[in-house]
């Protein structure tokens, strides 16, 4: 498929085909990881806080998204994509690491977690809201 003239970069942009288990239940990459995470169990209350706040930002940050498309160039709306879809891999990596990494003990790679997850927020909120 032939690009609209001055889309040839999105050809080196980032991309990254999320996991299957991503796909489903609903139609959101964030809120099929929260449910995930939400489904451990035993990540404790503060957790739970956390990943409800993550589950926020994520529809804040879609909502402000779909409202400003129109203010917005194509090249400024494929870098908030781009941008979004990095955040998601990072935080679902960090996630696949807590129960799957090697490196580490179990604690250290919580807490990796929470450290992806408060920086994933921050960096959403930001791009919502300016600097």
């Amino acid at each position: 498929m032939e690009l609209p003239p001055g889309w040839a970069w999105i050809e080196d942009a980032d991309h990254w085909d999320a996991p299957e288990e991503l796909q489903k239940p609903v139609p959101s990459l964030n809120i099929n990881l929260a449910i995930r995470m939400l489904s451990r169990g035993s990540l404790g209350n503060e957790f739970n806080v956390l990943v409800g706040q993550f589950i926020s930002e994520s529809q804040m940050f879609t909502m402000w998204f779909r409202e400003s498309k129109g203010g917005h160039d194509p090249r400024e709306l494929g870098r908030h994509l781009i941008e979004g879809n990095r955040r998601t891999r990072r935080a679902y990596e960090a996630w696949r690491n807590l129960d799957e990494g090697t490196e580490g003990t179990w604690e250290h790679r919580r807490l990796a977690l929470v450290a992806t997850l408060h920086a994933v927020i921050a960096e959403m909120r930001a791009e919502r809201t300016g600097p």
